[in-house]
Formats: C-alpha cells, structure tokens, sequence
C-alpha cells in the first residue's frame, strides 16, 4: 500500500532562490505567495534591472504550472548575467546572486525531467557561485536540492553528508526555518533506510524548532511524516491521532493541498482497521479536493482506493468505474507506479466478473509496468552499490588531524578513568548500603521482647528495607548508564563500517557482556566479549576489562592484538585473581586497518565471515583472559586479509546457551551459524530484527539465562 505523504520538504530548488532589490536582501525560501495574475500584468513595464529580476523570480516562485516558468528563469539569467559587467559593485553582487538563483532553478528543471547528471552540473554550477559571494543562506539551499538528488537516486551516504552540511550552515546562521527543514529531510532519508527510531528523532526535532518559530505549515507536514511511521509500524491508534493533529493544522491555515492529503492518510487508518465507510468517505472528500487542485497523482491513488473499497463491498460496478478513471489519470500523466496499481485492481475486478478478454488485457499492462517499475529500482540498487563503493575508498582521516585525534584519545582514556572511579565507588558504597541493611534486619528479629512493639519495628524496618533496596535498584540503575557510556559509540560504528547492527540484550539490568572500541591512527579496534559472571558483578568485571583495553591500546601503545590480551590478563591477575580465583573474560579482539587487512586474537572464542554466500570460522587460542593452567602462555595474534562486502559477525555464548524451542534445549552454536548464514543476504538493520526475532521465539515463556551480543559488520 503506498502513503500520500509530503515527507521530504527540500527547499524544492525552485523555492531557493537568495536575490536583492536594491538594499533588500531577499530569500525565496520564505517568499510569500504572491497573485501571479498581477505580476504578469506588471512585468511588461517595468524596465528597470534589478525590479524586474525580482519580478520574474517571484513569477517562477508562484506560478503554478511548471511548463509556464522556464521562460521567467531564462530572462531572469540574462538579465543577471548582464548585470555581473556593471560598473556598479553592488549591481555585480546582485547578478551573481541572481546567476546562482537562476542556474539552480536549471537544475531543479532537469531534476524535475529525471535528467540528473545534468541536474547536478547545475546545482553544482549554483553552488559555487553561492560559495564565491559567501552566501551562506543559498550555500545551505544548494547543498539541501543536491542532498536531495542524490537521496533519489540511491546514494545515501552523500545525501547524508549533503544534508549536513545544509544543517551545519544554517546553525551558524541561525536559520530555524532552514534547521527544521534539514531535520525534516535527515529524518525522512533515515525512514526509507528502515531506521524509524533514527528518523522520529530527527522528525521530533524538527517539529520542536517549527512550533518555536510558528511554522504552522512545517509542523503539519512533519506531523504527517510521523503519522506515516506510525502506520508502518501497525500503530493505528497513535497514526490517527497524529495524522488528525495535522489535518487540524491545515484546516486553520486554509492549506488545500495538505487537506486532500492528511484526508487520505486518515483513509488509510481506516482501511486498515476494516472501517470500509469511513475510509470511503475520507477518500471521496480527498478526491474532491485534490480534483479541484488537477494533482493527478492524488487523484489517481484516491480512485484507486475508493475502487478497493468498491470491491470489498462487492460492489464491483462502481469498483469498475473508478478503477478505469484511476487508469485514465494514471496514462494521461505517465505515472508508472500508479498504472501498475490501477491495472492489477481493473484485473482483479474483471476477473470476478468473469470477464477473461478485459482481465488479461489488464493483466498484461500490470506485468508491463511492474517490470518497468522493476528495471528502475534494479538501476537504482545499481548506482546505490557503486556510490557506496566510491564512499568507502574516500580518506576518513587527513595526516594534519593526527595530533588532534592523539590529544582526543587523551582525553577520552581520562575521562573513561574518572568514570571507572566513580562506579568504583558507587559499588562499594552499594556494598556498604547491603551490610546496613542485612545489620537492620538482623536486630529488628532480635527486638520482640513485646509482640506489639515487635510488629511495630518489623514495619518500621520493612519501610527502612524498601528504601534501601530502592536505593540500590537506583544505583545498579546509574552504573547502567555509566556502563552503556563506556561501551562503543554509534558515531564511531557508522563512521568506519558501511553497514552494523549491534543486538545486546543484558540478562539484568547492568551486564557482564561488553563491545569495546577505539581509534589509533587509521586503524580501528573491535572487542567483543563475556565477562566472568553476569548482572553487577559482570558488569564491574566489564568495566575493569574496558579500563584495561584502553589502557593498553592507547596508554601503552599496544598494537597486535594477542599482546593486548596479554596486558589485560597480566592487569587482571595483578588485580583481582588471588586466591586461586579465575575471574576474567573471553572474546575476540580486532584491529582493522584501511587496506582491509585484519589482525585478531580470540580467548575461548570464534568469530563468522561470510563470503558470496559461504560461511568460515575463525577461532583462536583456547584459554581465558584471566587465570587459568596456560596464563603463562601468549595470546596469538593472527591476520587475514578481508574484501570489500565481506560480512563479520561476533558473538557471546548467550544465544547459544539460550533454553527454549518445543523441548527445552540450548539453541547451540551450529544453529546460530545457520541462523546467521540464512540472514546473511539481508540488508544487516534487517538482520538483527530477524535475530531478535529468531531468539524471542526459541526463549518463548522461559527466562533468559546468560547476557546476549552479537554484532554482524560489512566491510
């Protein structure tokens, strides 16, 4: 099913245009509509330069039909080119203005056309006539209309970066209405990646600036770009009450457009929860609306729905008559996605009917364009592919940033300690707390010379207890969010790695389970690991494991791997492992650098690569970080040379050890690599929604016994 939405508001090229009269510095961005009728009749006298190049701008800006302006621009672009030769230095400015207006308005032009690579030569052209005036405000319009090409066709990862240098720009030049639009866009591209948490966030944000500036009409689009994640997700009741907020909006300001199209979402609501009349009488009232503004793509998916609707009903000769007038709106205006829909619908309809001739001509026309519709997304996945490639041989670090990152990591290893301090200290005075309170119980049992006085100091030692265990509850509760501040950021997962997915899932509130990351130069660590224990005790061990990684990568400068396990067990042994006691961890530690060449030692651990569909493990020396028989024994470290698109996956023994399935059984190993090498071909934000999945339903009703991670990367 296919959403009306206004989900990416891109300044809309055509609306980007930064132009002066006189001493008036102008954006098209915010241009009032004008009445188009009036400009029309004043253009022809008006002669001076600059008026009638804010004349013409403003006629591109409002007029209506797209076939009309191009002649507006092409006049506004000579008459700036004109003015780059005068004498006067502020009538120079105003025609590169004016220029860069005019060749971005040639871009959005042949964007429109679906003529990209033209396109971009225009926006580009624009873009540096912006940076050579040092126009910020159109230097962040540019980057937003590139960001939105390149988001067409495929390439997200620059449509990303272009976004953000949009955002960046009109943060330093405190344009709210802009920031808002590029929160807009960032959360819209971050939807179609499958990312709804991301992309709420942005839309949130978004909305937040809008309502402090007024943007009425930003906040309804925006609204609705929520609502529309509410209704993928299946959440009926929270997209209603979204998309309503937004059609009440559009009412008060008298937005028609917006009106047609929150009607039809609200339809929507109402056809997946099997209100048939309601649902029709949205979509008939959308129609209505959207005929009045000829917005032949509105027009055709409201016929389409209303001749769905038709049909549930088996009302099949009304069903008939919009489904054709969906068609015919669909040809007339070469829409593809909607000729398709409307063919298949006509197909099925004739079919009941019995009408076999008009059923495999509609047949036929359905498979035509779905294949059409195909070899376009084939194209598109295409360019995606190459683009990703193209972005991940770009150098993410320039020799003039070393300093920089050393000081950073500095910095980051003192501030990891201070916290490690802290949880130090928040666990013994946790521990101190426990004694108080096993000290109060133990002489409230003592004190029952009176049985009344007895029932009286059990209750008042009752409340003491509930307090004390509600303070420690709360601070198990902040050494997670210390233990959760220490463990790999995000920032530095998408920064390095095209694709990941982390799926953590601690058994208690904090975890023995921990993923460790870090910068030296060029090359990137990775460590996964299970920590001896889980819940405080493992998290504490999580911490001191943590503490000591950083210690020897960045404080002592170690490089392979098998050395840094060796530093860490000989810390833990220093430390901790007295007394014969064999606390410690197992896991696997990385280091990934540029050429893709990859170094690695693994305790009592593997690790999965899965290459054009085939699945290898990798698995290393077989004893703990710890104490254990073999201490005196090095860790070894071991290489291997990766390819781009290869498909790592680390993992503890949770999943594994995990009781559940018809009989009660440990899910075991050999079904994880199954399980992995069956998910392997997903896009991996998909693959761990498949794993999460996978374990929720071996575990079923039965508790979860063991800390679970698994992190899958693509090279």
């Amino acid at each position: 099913m296919t959403y009306s939405s206004s989900a990416y508001a891109w300044a809309g090229a055509k609306r980007s245009f930064c132009f002066f009269l006189f001493f008036a510095s102008l954006s098209f961005a915010h241009a009032q509509k004008v009445n188009t009728d009036s400009l029309k009749k004043l253009l022809p006298s008006v002669q001076n330069d600059t008026a009638r190049l804010r004349i013409l701008f403003l006629l591109v800006e409002n007029v209506y039909d797209e076939s009309e302006w191009p002649p507006y621009n092409e006049e506004a672009y000579r008459i700036a080119l004109r003015l780059t030769s005068n004498a006067d230095t502020s009538l120079r400015r105003i025609g590169k203005k004016g220029l860069g207006d005019a060749l971005n308005n040639t871009g959005y032009l042949y964007d429109h056309k679906g003529e990209t690579k033209v396109a971009i030569e225009y926006y580009l052209k624009s873009l540096s006539m912006r940076i050579g005036l040092n126009d910020k405000r159109g230097m962040a319009e540019s980057y937003n209309n590139i960001a939105s090409l390149y988001s067409s066709e495929g390439n997200v990862f620059k449509a990303i970066d272009y976004h953000q240098e949009a955002l960046k720009l009109r943060e330093e030049i405190g344009d709210k209405h802009g920031i808002a639009e590029s929160l807009n866009n960032l959360g819209y591209i971050y939807k179609e990646q499958g990312d709804p948490l991301k992309a709420m966030e942005y839309y949130r944000r978004s909305v937040k600036i809008k309502e402090q500036i007024g943007d009425k009409r930003g906040i309804a689009n925006t609204l609705n770009n929520i609502g529309l994640i509410y209704l993928e997700q299946h959440k009926s009741d929270s997209a209603m009450l979204t998309f309503r907020k937004s059609l009440a909006i559009r009412t008060a300001i008298g937005h028609t457009w917006g009106i047609a199209n929150s009607l039809n979402n609200i339809g929507l609501v109402w056809l997946r929860n099997e209100q048939a009349d309601s649902a029709l009488e949205c979509f008939q009232k959308s129609l209505q609306i959207r005929e009045g503004l000829q917005y032949k793509e509105g027009i055709a998916w409201c016929l389409k729905y209303i001749a769905e609707i038709y049909l549930r009903k088996g009302n099949t000769d009304e069903a008939l008559a919009s489904a054709k007038k969906a068609l015919d709106v669909a040809t007339s205006a070469g829409l593809t996605e909607n000729i398709s829909n409307s063919a298949e619908l006509l197909y099925k309809i004739y079919k009941s009917k019995n009408d076999a001739v008009n059923a495999l001509q509609m047949h036929e026309l359905y498979v035509r364009m779905r294949d059409s519709i195909y070899n376009r997304e084939t194209r598109k996945a295409t360019i995606r592919n190459q683009f990703k490639y193209e972005y991940d041989q770009k150098e993410a670090v320039l020799k003039a940033n070393e300093q920089r990152k050393e000081e950073l990591a500095k910095k980051e290893a003192e501030k990891q300690k201070l916290i490690l301090d802290a949880v130090i200290a928040g666990l013994v005075l946790m521990a101190l707390l426990s004694l108080v309170i096993y000290y109060n119980y133990r002489n409230k049992k003592r004190a029952n010379d009176i049985i009344s006085e007895q029932k009286k100091e059990v209750e008042r030692q009752k409340e003491i207890a509930d307090e004390k265990n509600k303070e420690i509850t709360d601070s198990i509760h902040y050494a997670q969010r210390i233990q959760r501040a220490l463990l790999a950021s995000e920032d530095l997962f998408h920064s390095h790695f095209k694709e990941h997915f982390i799926f953590y899932r601690p058994k208690d509130i904090v975890s023995g389970d921990f993923y460790w990351a870090t910068l030296r130069g060029d090359d990137i660590y990775l460590a996964i690991c299970d920590c001896t224990g889980h819940g405080v005790p493992g998290a504490f061990m999580s911490l001191l494991n943590m503490s000591f990684l950083n210690e020897a990568v960045n404080e002592k400068n170690i490089a392979a791997p098998g050395k840094v396990f060796d530093h860490v067990r000989q810390r833990l042994v220093e430390n901790i492992s007295h007394e014969g006691a064999q606390d410690g961890m197992d896991g696997t530690l990385i280091k990934l650098k540029r050429d893709l060449s990859l170094s690695y030692s693994s305790a009592l651990s593997h690790f999965l690569l899965v290459r054009n569909g085939e699945l290898r493990e990798f698995s290393g020396d077989k004893m703990p970080v710890g104490r254990s028989p073999r201490e005196n024994a090095p860790f070894t470290t071991h290489t291997l040379q990766l390819q781009p698109g290869d498909l790592l996956y680390f993992f503890t023994d949770g999943i594994a050890d995990q009781f559940g399935g018809p009989k009660g059984k440990k899910f075991r190993e050999r079904a994880l690599r199954d399980l992995v090498l069956s998910v392997s071909g997903k896009p991996l934000t998909e693959q761990s929604v498949l794993l999460d999945r996978a374990f929720a339903e071996w575990k079923g009703e039965l508790a979860q016994v063991d800390d679970v991670l698994v992190i899958g990367i693509r090279v």
